[in-house]
This record gives structure tokens, sequence and C-alpha cells, in this order.
């Protein structure tokens, strides 16, 4: 019988030409790059709902396919054009590769710690929180001192006042008279003891505030460290908290009247004046002036009491997750490793291959570019020189 086989047809099927390392490299970079954005774009977008996650799981899939189609083509195309001297095509390819690349980084290492760099500014928060409830209550505390200071001028006052009544001991005028001296010191004698009332009244709520301030920074340290919470709702109550301590703040100011014992102490500076008599006027002026100094003494500093609490910070965006980039270095540099190092380092290394590859097919050969000198024989008989 005769064999109809051709002896060229294949006995067997042959085996699939294996996968290049810079393809495989670039596909496991590309789906580790877009595994990374899956997890990192939620909170970017803030997302909520499940058209929200809808968004975050539909643009990191554009966008790992995007990162691939750029990458494969500037390899597959752009590096063999690069290779035989086409500059333009070198540029675009390492141009698409850094913008893709740069994204992709940006938005994986902003989205990855943008939760982290959120909850580190409400801690900073806190701590600005803690420091003006500090401040506040030992101005409260100080301001014991006041009220005593204020009944010792009150006596002072009266005691003047009801001597200028009796022997006219500081006009001089007269054998004691209810004149412009005493009346001007029992005014300064009786706003003396009203504001001393006013004191000592608020020094009795004063201690209740403090203790409802210490409380609510201890509820914001536990919303804060909660890890039961979103990050909206620990937002919302935070903010809560921190307007309950701004309003308990105002009200320590408003029970312990600061300004007020101020502007009795300015109005105390002023002096007084006896008509008729520069001495007199000298020696009541120096005396409320130096009343006027005791208090001020016991007073904290003005800009200390007026300070009001600091404001609530908004929520953390993409930038200050850069302004922070020194805290998260690690995940900054990983990503920055994946999204661009490596897509960058694998077209060169196949530019470099390609380009090499080309020089060698072009370069001439030792034997071409250094022929063999001719040999030197005897010259034939009867030939010419």
């Amino acid at each position: 019988m005769k064999n109809t086989s051709s002896s060229t047809e294949p006995r067997f099927l042959p085996d699939k030409p294996k996968a290049a390392f810079a393809d495989i490299a670039l596909g496991l970079t590309s789906l580790g790059s877009g595994l990374m954005l899956g997890f990192a774009m939620p909170d970017l977008v803030g997302a909520q709902t499940w058209t929200d996650t809808a968004k975050a799981v539909l643009i990191s899939l554009t966008a790992a396919a995007t990162s691939y189609s750029v990458n494969k083509l500037a390899i597959d195309k752009g590096a063999p054009l690069a290779a035989i001297n086409l500059k333009s095509a070198g540029v675009v390819s390492i141009g698409g590769i850094m913008v893709i690349g740069a994204a992709f980084w940006a938005s994986t290492y902003s989205g990855i710690t943008l939760r982290r760099v959120d909850e580190r500014i409400l801690h900073t928060y806190g701590t600005q929180l803690d420091s003006y409830v500090h401040s506040r209550t030992q101005i409260a505390q100080t301001t014991a001192r006041v009220a005593p200071a204020l009944r010792a001028t009150q006596n002072d006052l009266s005691t003047k006042s009801q001597c200028e009544l009796a022997s006219s001991c500081i006009s001089g005028k007269g054998h004691g008279r209810r004149g412009p001296v005493a009346r001007l010191l029992e005014d300064r004698a009786s706003r003396a003891g009203q504001v001393a009332t006013q004191f000592s009244e608020g020094e009795q709520k004063r201690d209740q505030i403090i203790a409802r301030l210490a409380d609510q920074l201890a509820a914001y340290r536990q919303v804060l460290s909660s890890g039961d919470l979103a990050m909206a709702e620990k937002r919302t109550r935070l903010q809560r908290i921190a307007s309950d301590i701004a309003q308990n703040g105002g009200m320590l100011n408003a029970v312990v009247p600061v300004q007020l014992v101020r502007a009795y102490a300015h109005e105390l500076s002023g002096g007084g004046e006896v008509p008729g008599n520069p001495e007199a006027t000298r020696q009541l002026s120096e005396s409320l002036r130096n009343q006027a100094s005791s208090i001020v003494a016991t007073l904290p500093a003005e800009d200390a009491a007026t300070a009001g609490v600091p404001a609530f910070p908004g929520q953390a965006g993409v930038t200050d997750t850069f302004w922070q980039i020194g805290a998260f270095l690690p995940i900054a540099l990983i990503a920055a490793a994946v999204d661009l190092v490596l897509p960058i380092c694998i077209w060169l290394y196949v530019f470099w291959g390609l380009y090499w590859d080309k020089f060698r097919e072009t370069a001439p050969r030792d034997d071409e570019a250094n022929p063999p000198a001719p040999r030197r024989g005897r010259k034939p008989a009867g030939g010419v020189s």
C-alpha cells in the first residue's frame, strides 16, 4: 500500500511560545497597580453608597487597562522605533509611562493614606483642644485671687471715704463733708463690691464647667480612638464635641468676668481730682492707681484670657497626604516603585537590548573594517618595475 502521508507534515503539535519576561512583568505590574488603586479609590471618592463604590471600581478598571495599554505600546512599538534612532518615539514612550505612572502613584499613595492622615489631623486638633481647655482652666483657677483683691480695694476705699466724711482728710477742706472726693471714693468702693460679688457667684459655677470640659475632652479621645465608627460619623461626633467645648469655654469666660475686672482697674487707673487742691489730687490719684495695679497683678495675660477655641479642621485632602509624606514614606516608595520605576526599567532594558542588536547588525565586521594587506611576491621575469 502506498503511503499517502507527506514526509513534511508535522507529527505533533508544537508547544506554544513562552511569553517574554517583560510581558509577564508588565502584566503583573498593571494588575498590581490596578488592585492598589482599587483599594485606594473608595476613600478618594468618599464612597458611601453602592453607586460610589461602582464609580470607584469603574475608575480602577479603566485606569488599569489604560496603564497596561500605554506601557505595552511603549515597549512593543515605542522601544523598537526608538532603537532605530526615532527619538520622538522614545520621548513619547517615556513620557506616557511617566504620566500614567505618576497618576497611579499619586492616586494610590494618597488614597491609601488619606484616612490615616485625616486621623492624624484630628489627633493634632485634639492636642490643640487639650491646650485650650488647660489654659482656660488655669485662667479660671488663677482668678481666685481676684475677688480678695477686689474686697481689699473695697475696704480701703470705704475707709478713705469714711475718713473724708469725718474729717476731710483727703481734700483738706472743712472738717468733714460729703463732697466730690467722698462721692468718688464711695462710687469706686461700691463698684469694687459689685465686681467682687459677680466673681464670687461665678466661682461657684466655675468648677462645674471645668468638670464638664474634662469630660468632653475624654469623650473626644474615646470617639477618636474608636474602631467601630466610620470616618464620616466619627468626624460628625468629634465636631459636635468640639462645639460643646467651645460653648463651655465661652461660659467659663462669662462666669469669671476677667474683662469686667480689667475695665474696673482701668477706671481706677484714671485717678481722681480734688478741685482747687493739686496735692490732694495727686495723693488721691496715686492711691487709686496703686489699687488698680494690685488688681491687675492678679489677672491673667490679656491675650490668654481672650484666646478662642481653635477652629475644627476640614477633612483631609490629597494635598494633606503629601504634606505628611514623611510619616508614610515606605508606602510612598513602594507605590512609586510599582507604578513608575518598574515600567520605566522594563522599557529601558528592552530598548537597550534592541539598540544593541541593531548596532551589532549594522556595525562592520573586523575583516571588512580592516582588510588584510596584499602579500609581497617576486616580480615576474621581464616585468616592468
